[in-house]
């Protein structure tokens, strides 16, 4: 069976779905945040996971303060921009907008990341846990960005694992600007140094010192940057974007542990990666643009017309171990 219930964190509402395949916690009021997902691996479990079979596989935030502040972005949604946009200055449709500045010269990771989403649906059945919510434009529109956008949020935990599904919504009276991501920090215990990632990524996003796309993307061989047979994630440092493949999956192992990981290759058409300097975690998300997309069509920029509906999704499952030898 499966539950859903409402708990307390910081302060803040906590939604929490459970079951048999595992669990997942969710913060309305931060942006419809991910706290934490925690699987049980369908294959007999090892005792590394815990007395209850489940591994949590997203690495918190060390204490309450944090949890709000979250200068890492940590499990927060990138809407109606994902990653940075320079100066926090672009045009559409013959017009220019300047963005708040949230990460020095820069607008960084969107609007909605700190804003209250609505719980408009939990429910349970014998077969999945379930919590829709939304955020509509008056939260959080400003004069960078008048564009009159919703996003729907549904997380799903089932038997196949932990899902989320995305739709953007244009409620104005004109053709809108828009992309979107998910800031997932995965941890699989101790450093990442000894984790491996295998993408299907053949082509990545080279970047100048402000991290801003420099006009053309490049082929992973030959790169520190192919992951497409697997790699270990020992780079000195890592902060870039492959284009997503159409695979829709990748894929992240270390010691025990091995999560499948799935996106929507219609929606979200690059990977962002990120080591922090702690090394204890991996940001893999998906977004649907590069860096300054908004400045830089080419690199994923969604346009959304009036009436429209635009839906995609991400997933996160624990695969099975492998066989020992002999």
């Amino acid at each position: 069976m499966f539950a859903t219930e409402i708990g307390r964190r910081a302060g803040l509402d906590v939604v929490r779905l459970s079951g048999e395949p595992g669990e997942a916690e969710i913060i309305p009021a931060l942006g419809a945040m991910v706290r934490q997902i925690s699987l049980r691996p369908d294959s007999p479990l090892p005792r590394a996971y815990g007395p209850f079979g489940m591994q949590p596989i997203l690495a918190p935030d060390p204490d309450e303060a944090s949890l709000i502040a979250n200068a890492d972005f940590r499990g927060r949604h990138l809407f109606p921009f994902n990653d940075r946009i320079p100066d926090g200055n672009y045009s559409f449709a013959g017009s220019s907008y300047q963005l708040p500045k949230n990460d020095g010269r820069d607008a960084l990771h969107g609007l909605v990341h700190s804003v209250p989403f609505e719980l408009d649906e939990l429910y349970s059945t014998s077969e999945r846990a379930e919590a829709r919510l939304h955020v509509e434009p008056e939260r959080y529109v400003c004069a960078g960005y008048p564009f009159a956008l919703s996003l729907s949020v549904r997380f799903i935990l089932s038997r196949e694992g932990f899902r989320i599904e995305y739709v953007v919504g244009n409620r104005g009276q004109g053709t809108a600007p828009f992309s979107l991501g998910w800031h997932p920090y995965f941890s699989l215990g101790g450093l990442a140094d000894s984790w491996r990632l295998r993408a299907d990524s053949a082509r990545w996003v080279p970047v100048d010192e402000r991290l801003v796309p420099t006009g053309a993307t490049a082929a992973v061989a030959k790169s520190p940057f192919d992951f497409r047979s697997g790699r270990p994630l020992d780079h000195p440092a890592l902060d870039v974007a492959l284009v997503a493949s159409r695979s829709g999956r990748y894929e992240l192992s270390g010691g025990e542990h091995r999560l499948s990981l799935s996106y929507d290759p219609a929606l979200f058409r690059y990977l962002q990666l990120y080591l922090p300097p702690d090394r204890r975690s991996i940001a893999i998300e998906p977004v649907t643009a590069a860096t300054n997309a908004f400045n830089l069509p080419g690199f994923g920029l969604r346009t959304i017309d009036p009436g429209e509906t635009i839906g995609g999704f991400v997933g996160v499952a624990m695969k099975p171990l492998p066989a020992p030898a002999g």
